[in-house]
């Protein structure tokens, strides 16, 4: 099989590089053609404008091509953030749908990442809060939700370490919202009330100090 490098055109912008090849095998020819960031096109080793048409190999065809797709993930990938946001691991298996191989997705990821498109650390600490205040969580439902969503351990570890969140006046809020301290005075809505705020995310001794802030006035 012969490669062959057609032409390669920069962008107005100077962003991309427009890249033309052929792959010819007997009678058969395979014409492709793609644009490449230019942050990562100068990896190559191939002029960044040319009209000769250049034999290459097919390593190197490889690379061009690879470059050409992961140009396209990105920008794919950056679209997909501009309607909502998503963790690392959300993105690429998005990507990853929509037809890019696994390694075109995490290396357009970890550019996307790279330059400051993604901040999981950020995202966590949010969504924390939200899940927190808002929904009235417990930091171990807080935690499997942001497992579910695709947040990396360590993001995700930082960002329940860092908040500032009372888990038990959380849990005690709850208990206020379904009722008060009167739905524990016999066992079996005791037991129901205790299984419904595990369920939430509270741990047993933060529920038995929500009681004890709401039995006291506080």
């Amino acid at each position: 099989m012969e490669f062959m490098l057609i032409e390669t055109t920069p962008s107005p912008s100077g962003e991309e590089v427009v890249c033309k090849l052929t792959a010819r095998e007997g009678r058969s020819v395979q014409h492709i053609s793609g644009a490449i960031a230019a942050d990562f096109f100068g990896e190559l080793g191939i002029p960044s404008e040319t009209e000769t048409e250049t034999v290459i190999d097919g390593e190197k065809f490889d690379a061009v091509v690879f470059a050409m797709k992961k140009t396209d993930a990105i920008k794919t990938g950056l679209k997909l953030l501009y309607y909502s946001q998503n963790t690392k691991r959300a993105l690429k298996t998005k990507l990853v749908t929509r037809g890019f191989s696994r390694d075109v997705a995490d290396e357009a990821v970890d550019f996307i990442e790279g330059h400051g498109y993604i901040n999981e650390y950020d995202m966590a600490c949010a969504l924390v809060d939200d899940m927190a205040k808002r929904r009235l969580y417990g930091s171990i439902r807080i935690k499997n939700e942001l497992f579910s969503k695709g947040f990396a351990q360590d993001a995700m570890a930082r960002a329940l370490e860092d908040s500032d969140i009372d888990y038990v006046d959380i849990c005690a809020d709850r208990i206020r919202r379904s009722g008060g301290a009167g739905i524990f005075e016999d066992s079996a809505s005791r037991i129901k009330a205790v299984s419904s705020l595990t369920r939430y995310g509270f741990t047993l001794d933060e529920i038995k100090d929500a009681i004890k802030r709401i039995e006291s006035g506080q």
